[in-house]
């Protein structure tokens, strides 16, 4: 989610195998693994 007047980068890298994009609004493809529960507990 975008904060007002902070300039947020593209991509941040948290490390070499695991980075976080902006969000783009596109979210359709991961609707079906969300709405499994064993996927979902794998997270926590």
């Amino acid at each position: 989610m975008p904060i007002e007047n902070i300039n947020q980068p593209e991509i941040i890298n948290i490390d070499s195998n695991l980075r976080l994009r902006k969000f783009d609004n596109k979210f359709s493809f991961a609707f079906e693994w969300y709405q499994d529960e064993d996927i979902r507990f794998i997270g926590i």
